[in-house]
Parts: C-alpha cells; sequence; structure tokens
C-alpha cells in the first residue's frame, strides 16, 4: 500500500505546488491514510515535522510510529520527529502550522495558549463543517489565530464528489441496487445535493428532504431511507425525545433500512426493536460513519495535500479560492 500512497502523496503535492520551506509543522501520524500526513508535510519542503500519534481503538501509538519511521528513513526523511501519547514542551515554541488533526484534538485553549510564535491552522475540510468539539474558533478570533477551510468543491481538489460514490458503497453493502430503488434522501447541505445526484444518475427514484420527519410518510413506499444530514444532533431513534419510533416504522414497512452517513444512531437500541440500519456501527451528530477514506486513498490523500496548500496560503497571506478563512484575517 506505501507505494501506491506515496505516488499519491508526491502528484498531489506536485500538482498543487505545496511549498512549505523554512516551515515548522505539527500534525499527526495515524493508522491507514492518516500514517501519511507527516511524510507529506516534509515532502511538501517543511524544515521540521512533528508528529503525534496515541493509543486508539484503530492501534497503538508506537505500532504506528514504528511503521511510519520506517518509511520516513526509507525517504531520508530525518526532519521528522514522531511521539507516542504526549508531546514535549519543545514542540510549542516555534511551530509554524498546527493542522486540526484526530490526535491533537482537542484544540481547546489550553491547547492553543501553549504555543509561543503566531501560527496558521489549515482545516482539512470545508468551513461549514467545523466542530466546536473539535476547536475552539472562539479562542482563535480572540488572538488572531489564522484558521482557514479547505474548499472541497475547488476545481484543483474536486474531493467532495467522492461523498456520492460512498453513498454509492454503503447503500450496495446494505443490500440494494440503487437503480430502481425509491430512496428517501436527508439531507439539507452539500452532503445531500451530491449524494442526491449520484442517486438519481444511477435510476433510482430519490425522495429528498431536508428534515428527518418530513421522511415519515413515504416510509411505505421507500426502500431505504439515507441520513445525510451534517447538523441533526437529535437521536434517531430511542424510547424517548427520538425523531423516529420503532413500532411506527415496523407498522409502515417491516423492511426499510435505514443507511447512516450522519447522525446520532444506537445501534443496540435499533437491534432490539428491530429497526434495520447499516452500518452496524454507532452513528454520532457532525462525524461521517465512514469517511472518504472508505472509497480509497485518493480522496483523503488529495484533501491533506490541499489542506497544507491552504497553510501556505495563510503564512504567506495569498489566499486563492482554495482557502476559505474563517478567523484572524
Amino acid at each position: 500500500m506505501h507505494d501506491r500512497a506515496l505516488r499519491i502523496v508526491k502528484k498531489h503535492v506536485e500538482a498543487l505546488q505545496v511549498n512549505l520551506r523554512n516551515q515548522v509543522v505539527l500534525t499527526e501520524t495515524g493508522s491507514n491514510y492518516y500514517l501519511y500526513l507527516p511524510i507529506m508535510a516534509a515532502l511538501c519542503g517543511a524544515k521540521k515535522v512533528y508528529a503525534l500519534s496515541r493509543d486508539s481503538s484503530y492501534g497503538k501509538a508506537k505500532d504506528i510510529i514504528a511503521e511510519a519511521q520506517q518509511l520516513a528513513d526509507v525517504l531520508q526523511l530525518s526532519q521528522i520527529s514522531f511521539f507516542e501519547n504526549n508531546l514535549p514542551e519543545e514542540v510549542f515554541n516555534n511551530t509554524t502550522v498546527v493542522t486540526n488533526s484526530g490526535a491533537l484534538r482537542p484544540l481547546n485553549a489550553e491547547f492553543l495558549a501553549k504555543f509561543k510564535e503566531p501560527f496558521v491552522l489549515p482545516l482539512m475540510f470545508e468551513a461549514w463543517e467545523i466542530r466546536a468539539s473539535d476547536l475552539d474558533i472562539h479562542y482563535c478570533k480572540q488572538h488572531q489565530i489564522k484558521v482557514a477551510g479547505t474548499s472541497e468543491h475547488h476545481p484543483d481538489v474536486a474531493v467532495f464528489r467522492y461523498s456520492g460514490l460512498l453513498a454509492m458503497k454503503l447503500a450496495f453493502e446494505a443490500g440494494f441496487e440503487v437503480c430502481g430503488n425509491t430512496i428517501v434522501l436527508v439531507s439539507n447541505d452539500d452532503f445531500g445535493k451530491t449524494i442526491h445526484a449520484y442517486f438519481e444518475s444511477q435510476g433510482a427514484t430519490v425522495i429528498w428532504v431536508d428534515e428527518p420527519e418530513k421522511a415519515k410518510p413515504h416510509f411505505a413506499t421507500a426502500d431505504f431511507v439515507f441520513l445525510a444530514k451534517y447538523d441533526e444532533d437529535r437521536n434517531y431513534f430511542s424510547d424517548k425525545d427520538a425523531i423516529f419510533v420503532g413500532e411506527e416504522i415496523n407498522t409502515l414497512n417491516p423492511a426499510l433500512v435505514f443507511v447512516h452517513l450522519y447522525g446520532n444512531v444506537d445501534i443496540a437500541y435499533c437491534k432490539q426493536h428491530h429497526i434495520h440500519v447499516y452500518p452496524q456501527k454507532q452513528g454520532r451528530a457532525q462525524v461521517m460513519t465512514q469517511t472518504l477514506g472508505y472509497v480509497g486513498l485518493e480522496p483523503i490523500l488529495k484533501l491533506q495535500a490541499a489542506g497544507l496548500k491552504v497553510a501556505e496560503e495563510m503564512l504567506h497571506h495569498n489566499l486563492s479560492s482554495l482557502s476559505q478563512p474563517i478567523s484572524g484575517f
């Protein structure tokens, strides 16, 4: 996998002409496609890269670091320093770029206040997708920390279209053909727009609603409901204060399946009340059940390269339409 991943990394770094020469980058090294973030930063010319890995359900930090270090050694990228579970104080002295990566989050006021020099904070997603639980944007605004999102629709990146492919893959895995199916799509954002276009292009009848309550009248005739409303924070299924009631679903259409990309979905409750959901994993508000990486390496690595390009643009006060400024400008 490393050979193909590095080929993709180099392709997008070169295509976007990312230049981080003389910069000090703090990022993460994680499992799968997140293994390559520090490698990518180094290949962009950063003079120093700090990479944090944490123990998680995806693997032990020491094992992830061992794999990343071996790759860095092969590529002769000696400027990368890996840290296991905690960061030393030296990291906060001269860092100029901080990525909004999982191992570093939450980037709260306590964490952000540790940095001694000005730095930029590129978000490797659209500005509207920012989560308060991950980043204290109010602190950033108060202290003039430059933060910008990355346009996933930009023609040089165009990774948002992969959300349509991701929706198709989840539908196939859930046992549906899409072509000839009646699908109720719940979304009020760009995810819905893209997914709607993909489903329709493959011959589905798509009923697109912006609020989940509007889906109920279509339960009886639908093959499945696709939940993709990013900012819906209510529980979809529970004993009280839920959007959907198990008994009502089973009365209207006992074969109905809910495929979820976003939203609070309690798998244990659904099993107990015979509500069919896919994937068989907990769903959370504002967190993708499966990321774009579930489609493959290309979208995540391209988006990471674009995020580092946004960092470069902020550092040099030269924003293009790729960057979506939020604070500090």
